[in-house]
């Protein structure tokens, strides 16, 4: 509502400006002016004249800007947060109540805080310039490693060879692309009648794989079974029962020995 009062003067007071300047020039031994309350009241002048028409005209301009459109509008909440807006008023004006109450209670001179603030205010500025500063030479810090680079290592910098063109940059031509295309149809095809022509035919059987690792074993037993026989009674004879003569070696040993040798040939 205030701000609506607000700018219905405004409109009031612009009009009322084309106005005055009219009946200025129409009635030049005629003038209206407003005196301390606002009000408009009709003054008689012995020596009308249009520039003294413009000069009331500006006067009444600056009043207008002055009073209306320089005084700052009264903003009220937004639809529907007039609760948030109460509280948001509510807790401004309660800080300030705090602050003054401490300032008055501590007798606190606020020219002397303000004096005490304000090398506080230019260190905190110094910072922040510092801060800015250093963002904007980390954004720099390719471009001064580089001219870091060029001033200690001049020879680095210097103008390097062109490297040679590299043959598969721009691909296969199109005729080569046609013709891997077609021998791999042509593999395809081939490959499509040769495995109809030799399907593959499974003849592994885990059973016979057992029946011949058992003969197998089996043979192997009866084969040495003679010679370790011989080599536990050995092991489980007494000193006092010696076998043979010595330096003699039995035809055990001997055949064992051979076995070893032809497996050391064979590796």
């Amino acid at each position: 509502m205030y701000t609506k009062n607000i700018v219905s003067y405004k409109i009031f007071y612009k009009v009322s400006i084309v106005l005055i300047g009219k009946a200025a020039i129409l009635v030049p031994d005629r003038i209206v002016k407003h005196n301390h309350r606002g009000a408009f009241r009709l003054f008689y002048l012995k020596q009308p004249t249009a520039a003294y028409a413009e000069g009331v005209a500006r006067a009444m301009q600056t009043f207008v800007q002055r009073e209306v459109e320089e005084r700052p509008i009264r903003r009220g909440p937004l639809p529907g947060r007039y609760m948030e807006w109460t509280m948001e008023q509510r807790q401004a004006k309660e800080e300030a109540r705090i602050k003054a109450m401490i300032i008055t209670k501590k007798q606190l001179d606020t020219k002397e805080l303000e004096k005490r603030r304000k090398p506080l205010q230019k260190l905190d500025e110094e910072n922040e310039r510092k801060k800015r500063k250093q963002k904007e030479r980390l954004k720099q810090g390719e471009t001064i490693f580089q001219h870091t680079v060029a001033s200690l290592f001049p020879d680095v910098v210097k103008g390097r060879p062109p490297q040679p063109p590299d043959p598969y940059a721009g691909g296969d031509s199109h005729a080569a692309q046609l013709d891997c295309f077609q021998r791999y149809q042509q593999l395809q095809e081939a490959m499509e009648r040769f495995i109809p022509a030799h399907p593959l035919q499974y003849e592994f059987s885990f059973k016979n794989l057992l029946v011949a690792s058992r003969a197998k074993d089996q043979s192997c037993f009866r084969a040495h079974a003679h010679t370790r026989r011989r080599r536990l009674e050995r092991q489980q004879r007494t000193p006092e029962e010696p076998e043979g003569r010595p330096g003699e070696e039995e035809p055990a040993d001997l055949e064992e020995r051979e076995l070893i040798e032809e497996m050391e040939d064979i590796v």
